[in-house]
């Protein structure tokens, strides 16, 4: 079950016209920047082989980073960087939508960090946050780095590997 009511199943692929153009990766708790990262690495590279896109949509919703105040995910802007930087690199027209997150100082560090990679730089976490009327909202550190939290992350080698076998076969059978 996901952090949306309904939602997170590994068989959510769509309905409707949109049947079997979904794909959905349950993730356990506490997610790590290597968990995701190994799960979309695996999935998105097979989903890109499968479908074939002309252009890709990536919804960038912040809410899984570390320091949200639903703490579903624990990851940093890293693993969103190094997501997005992967779908840049297969060429497509691509739309990066922001979304989700509860931490507005964190959704700001994201989108941004985001943004310079999609123009083909990056911003380093040391990076200070320039003076503004919402500063305060950036502290302790009153910079670009987002930390990821002291939680356990639930998805273990073998989970990722099963939900990473299953999701395979089932680009395998829409061949």
């Amino acid at each position: 079950r996901g952090f949306f009511p309904n939602s997170g199943g590994r068989v959510d692929e769509g309905r409707g016209r949109g049947a079997g153009h979904s794909i959905n990766v349950p993730l356990r708790r506490g997610a790590s920047d290597g968990s995701f990262i190994r799960a979309f690495t695996a999935v998105a590279n097979r989903a890109v082989a499968a479908f074939a896109p002309d252009a890709v949509v990536v919804q960038c919703g912040s809410d899984g980073l570390g320091a949200d105040p639903h703490k579903v995910f624990n990851l940093t802007t890293d693993a969103f960087a190094q997501s997005v930087g992967a779908v840049l690199a297969w060429g497509q027209p691509t739309l990066l939508l922001g979304g989700g997150g509860y931490s507005n100082a964190d959704c700001a560090r994201c989108w941004a960090r985001l943004t310079a990679v999609a123009c083909g730089s990056d911003i380093p976490p040391e990076t200070d946050i320039p003076e503004h009327a919402f500063l305060n909202d950036y502290a302790p550190g009153f910079d670009m780095q987002t930390d990821a939290m002291l939680v356990e992350d639930e998805n273990t080698a073998t989970y990722l590997d099963s939900i990473i076998q299953a999701i395979s076969s089932s680009f395998a059978s829409r061949g």
